[in-house]
């Protein structure tokens, strides 16, 4: 039977494709985070239903403990980018998917010729989702695991999680909220890139803010109605996080901010990390206020240091700072084992070789023998291919490369042996997950699949 996932769905000027993880709006694409995409994956199979919030939740986030409000958040993300037409809310019932939708059979061609594997058959595939649930099989424990989860424990003002795309940063940010909300505290989660336009400027930030806070905590007062003319933006957000979000907790607040670095290329960003900072502060200076009760945890790719002017406004150089590590050869191999150890010892050591222990082409091509789309030959010779299980990574990691001419001429040196690469272009092009290494000098191509392909395309 053709795998539901593996489909392709239209509607309107749409087609959602979500075993590729992309939504195309006639010729462009769409960005969605993992959550829209699930409950939008759930919408389109289920057409012209009503739907309880209690039965999204579980179609959604399953055996998450997730509020109630991450549905209307999760909703209000989907319309921003679908229009508000096709998502209906019934008063005081729930919600339901109106548009007419067509049904692309699968591209599969056959079935498994074996059973899967019992954890592969039973668990949602960590490639297909982006972030992978907490009760994931596929879910590989680092050395940054620890450190974060007893960040967060102890309280910290900040814990601060970077690596480069794709390095499974909002998995552990998940995992980590969910080890302090069944510790008693609330915890709430921004994404920088699904909250829409509202960065055009600093007092529309700020309210979305609160608004989503208000949102997944549960609190009726909305920021719009605590902003008060003749007070800055800066101050207004903090008035209304002091005394209608965090005094309508009596525990701690863990607030998750995922892609933060979204923020960087904005005017106003040095107001919004300068306040972030001053909490930190007021630690020391308040004790027992609100601030002892607050722990952001803040995901990023770029080193922060290259778009902050003054340190001493800045809050990436106080608290927990842990840096996300590629998996290595025992992981990939530990990984291999929970996909049913679909590949033997030699080939473990050939594919870790090829992607490097890259945690998202790691993963994309377990699942892909795993699932019996392709055997381990035909992914090794397939595996610069645009069209093949790679493709879409390959495609926007050069997209990424070609960004800037500059950057594209920087990663041709690395590419030829030469030295002279700048430090702010292996700054971001480390954080674009291209180069690895630990300064300039040292540089390399992240994997040999990225070098081979990038290869193919700049040379």
């Amino acid at each position: 039977m053709a795998n539901p996932e593996n489909s392709s769905y239209e509607f309107g000027p749409f087609r959602f494709e979500p075993h590729e993880y992309c939504l195309w709006r006639d010729a462009k694409k769409v960005v969605l985070s993992a959550r829209p995409r699930d409950l939008l994956l759930f919408f389109v199979q289920n057409p012209g239903k009503l739907f309880e919030t209690a039965a999204l939740l579980d179609a959604v986030w399953g055996d998450d403990h997730v509020e109630e409000g991450n549905v209307a958040v999760t909703v209000g993300e989907l319309r921003k980018r679908l229009g508000k037409k096709y998502i209906k809310t019934v008063a005081r019932r729930g919600y339901c998917f109106t548009a007419i939708v067509k049904t692309n059979a699968s591209r599969e061609q056959a079935s498994p010729v074996h059973p899967l594997p019992d954890g592969l058959s039973k668990a949602a595939p960590g490639p297909l989702r982006g972030a992978l649930p907490v009760n994931s099989p596929f879910y590989i424990v680092r050395a940054v695991d620890p450190e974060f989860h007893a960040g967060i424990m102890r309280g910290d003002t900040f814990v601060h999680i970077r690596g480069p795309r794709q390095m499974g940063k909002t998995s552990l940010l998940a995992r980590g909220l969910h080890q302090a909300r069944c510790a008693g505290s609330r915890v709430a989660l921004t994404d920088m890139q699904a909250i829409g336009d509202v960065f055009t400027s600093l007092d529309r930030f700020l309210q979305e803010l609160g608004q989503q806070l208000a949102d997944q905590l549960g609190v009726a007062v909305r920021p719009h109605q605590r902003w008060e003319s003749f007070r800055g933006s800066s101050s207004n957000f903090e008035s209304y996080l002091c005394e209608e979000i965090l005094d309508s907790i009596d525990t701690r607040l863990v607030w998750a901010l995922d892609e933060v670095d979204t923020l960087f290329k904005y005017s106003y960003k040095d107001e919004v990390f300068g306040l972030f900072r001053s909490w930190h502060n007021r630690r020391a200076t308040q004790p027992g206020s609100h601030w002892d009760r607050l722990t952001m945890t803040l995901a990023y790719a770029t080193e922060a240091h290259l778009f902050i002017s003054d340190p001493n406004q800045s809050p990436f150089n106080v608290g927990t700072r842990l840096f996300m590590e590629d998996f290595n050869l025992d992981q990939v191999a530990d990984l291999n084992e929970r996909h049913g150890s679909p590949l033997t010892a030699a080939e473990i050591d050939i594919f870790f070789g090829l992607a490097g222990g890259h945690p998202y082409l790691t993963q994309c091509g377990l699942h892909a023998i795993a699932s019996r789309r392709l055997d381990f030959g035909t992914l090794i010779k397939q595996a610069v291919r645009d069209d093949g299980v790679f493709g879409d990574n390959l495609r926007g990691m050069l997209k990424a490369a070609k960004a800037d001419a500059m950057l594209t001429d920087s990663l041709c040196l690395v590419l030829a042996g030469k030295s002279g690469l700048p430090y702010d272009h292996f700054e971001r092009l480390q954080a674009a997950g291209i180069l690895t290494g630990d300064s300039p000098s040292e540089a390399r191509i992240r994997c040999f699949l990225y070098a081979d392909y990038l290869e193919k395309h700049l040379s």
